[in-house]
């Protein structure tokens, strides 16, 4: 199943012409964002830190109750030390031996970076820590090219959506792609849960799955509430960016009353995607008129953020991505690249007069897409205008705005990373009263692909899934008009596709891109659905339309993706040498940041 006897084969002359023309110079200076009166702040100990590209950073541990059995969630932040400079014969195969890599001075405290400036010079790299480096670093310039060892291996047979940008990562990485269904290949991308079952049973050893069991149940609307509102009981304020969320249908009237106060909740379906089933409500009645209207069984009620920060006038919301690379030991990653979503039409409070305009409220861009006023914004370094926009180009333009965008990251950071250790605990069965048995859907037929699940959660045949299965994450972060941050849901299988619908049949002309976006559009080109230039009449949109490539999508997650299948490859080399990467060599050089870390059982603490 792996490529031990196949020649290492460098890519074609062609690609490595294109290649040439991409900059590969080291990341530019960073700007500063925010303002000067933040830089006196001190960094709680709650917060979750994390470094750039490259650079170290600190994860602080808050102290733990001693009588606990179960460590607290802060508890699995473990204190992490710099990692020092490895021996040259130590170096991973493909890794860049002309990078730099930034050092701790030699009997430095360990301290964290979380919080606002530290006093004195140390400022600069206090602020480095919070905010990714500005401009878009093209995918193309991570390239890890291997030079000794097995080629990389990925099935993406069952990829769906996802198969676009992970060919074109895995050209760019030089892997094998399969298309067939079968057990050979290094990583194997699947979705759903009988899918991760299946090749969960024919592994082979050191062989990758894309999907974590559990992770799909967990992440729908009703599981996730019940696991956060039993933390937020046990450890109160430590996950106050979560809206208050009834369950409907389990919760007593009372308490849905409570949510809805004298303004409007919002309705979620338990298994609803791409805004779909999500309705505005006033009163109990309402909610029972929307779930037969809809057909649905179970759904959250949540509170409605009615004061949000704008854009232009316009509601938002960033959608970043995660990586869990592994439970055990627990590994997790920001990724520096993600999409702005904006609402096509502006905002008013909800009232009677305009709860029917879904886009002023919803900020999905299955909803925005077809709405007359969406405004395509094709440039990944222009954060001012859009309905989707890059992240980092959109925080650029906040802090133009006058808002602290170190801060903003920093709160993102901080959510992403005690979220992401609450979902492995949950997994792990390490909270207690939450059956993660109930998170595998053992027997239970939902589809007709869907069948249910024929072996218990974590049967032994499983072997090993807690270290070889990982989850790319996408979160929905709001922020209110005060500048806090509020988690409105995690998708436990965000969107990869990378293409945008244009209703105007004429070709758009699409603004002077860099060399690095614009090979990436013109490689996306005879991937998406007629070519751009062939006019299509699919259920995408009502109108005749042209399908293109979307260059802030591709900015955002071929990025993501390319960021995290490296990591993937680098901690798959440490294993087949037997030993453990550390997570600040398994980010090095690439837009990820580290934002939670535990070392393997058998080593110690980190």
């Amino acid at each position: 199943w792996m490529e031990e006897d196949k020649p290492f084969v460098l890519p074609s002359v062609a690609k490595a012409a294109r290649v040439t023309r991409i900059p590969s110079a080291p990341l530019g200076p960073l700007r500063k964002l925010g303002n000067a009166k933040n830089s006196t702040k001190k960094a709680p100990l709650s917060k979750v830190a994390g470094g750039c590209a490259g650079q170290p950073s600190l994860i602080a541990r808050a102290p733990t109750h001693p009588s606990a059995s179960k460590p607290s969630i802060q508890g699995v932040l473990k204190m992490v030390r710099p990692a020092e400079r490895r021996p040259a014969a130590a170096k991973m195969e493909g890794q860049d031996e002309g990078k730099g890599r930034t050092q701790e001075k030699q009997g430095e405290e360990p301290r964290a970076l979380g919080g606002g400036h530290r006093a004195g010079g140390d400022s600069k790299q206090a602020a480095s820590s919070r905010l990714a480096p500005e401009g878009w670093v093209n995918a193309v310039s991570e390239r890890m090219l291997q030079t000794e060892g097995p080629r990389m291996s990925i099935n993406v047979a069952l990829a769906r959506s996802s198969k676009t940008i992970l060919s074109m990562v895995a050209s760019n990485l030089n892997w094998i792609e399969r298309e067939k269904e079968e057990t050979r290949a290094c990583l194997h991308w699947v979705v759903t849960p009988e899918e991760v079952e299946e090749r969960l049973l024919q592994r082979k050893p050191n062989q990758r799955m894309s999907r974590i069991p559990g992770m799909y149940t967990l992440c729908g609307k009703v599981k996730f509430a019940e696991l956060f509102r039993l933390l937020q009981r046990r450890e109160p304020g430590m996950f106050d960016f979560i809206p208050k969320t009834g369950i409907v249908h389990e919760d007593p009237e009372e308490e849905l009353r409570s949510i809805v106060g004298r303004g409007y909740g919002i309705l979620k379906p338990d298994e609803g995607t791409q805004g779909d089933g999500i309705y505005l409500v006033k009163d109990v009645d309402e909610i029972k008129r929307r779930m037969d209207c809809i057909h649905v069984e179970s759904a959250v009620l949540q509170s409605y953020i009615k004061r949000p920060m704008l854009l232009n006038g316009h509601k938002f919301d960033f959608r970043v991505y995660v990586l869990i690379l592994s439970l055990e030991p627990l590994r997790v990653f920001l990724s520096h690249e993600g999409l702005v979503r904006v609402c096509t039409m502006p905002y008013e409070e909800p009232s009677k007069q305009n709860l029917h305009r879904k886009a002023g409220h919803l900020t999905n861009y299955t909803l925005n897409k077809t709405n007359e006023f969406y405004e395509h914004n094709d440039d990944p370094q222009n954060g001012s205008r859009g309905t989707k926009r890059n992240l980092q180009a959109t925080l650029r333009h906040l802090a133009r705005e006058g808002h602290d965008a170190e801060d903003l990251w920093g709160q993102i950071k901080n959510i992403t990373g005690l979220v992401s250790a609450a979902l492995a605990r949950a997994i792990k069965g390490e909270v207690e009263g939450f059956d993660r048995s109930r998170l595998w859907p053992l027997g239970v037929k939902r589809t007709a692909k869907m069948s249910g699940c024929k072996t218990h959660f974590a049967d032994p045949s499983w072997g090993g899934w807690e270290r070889d299965c990982f989850h790319v994450l996408g979160f929905d972060v709001m922020f209110d008009e005060r500048g806090k941050a509020w988690l409105l849901e995690v998708n436990c299988n965000p969107s990869m596709a990378i293409d945008t619908v244009y209703p105007n049949v004429v070709q758009p002309e699409l603004p002077h891109l860099e060399d690095g976006i614009a090979a990436l559009v013109d490689e996306a080109m005879c991937h998406v659905r007629g070519r751009g230039v062939r006019v299509c009449k699919c259920t995408a949109h009502h109108r005749p339309h042209l399908h293109r490539p979307c260059p802030i999508d591709l900015a955002a997650k071929h990025s993501c993706v390319n960021g995290a299948l490296s990591i993937i490859h680098r901690d798959y080399l440490a294993r087949k040498r037997q030993t453990f990467a550390s997570t600040w060599d398994l980010a090095d050089g690439l837009r990820y940041d580290v934002i939670c870390s535990e070392a393997p059982a058998h080593s110690g603490s980190v």
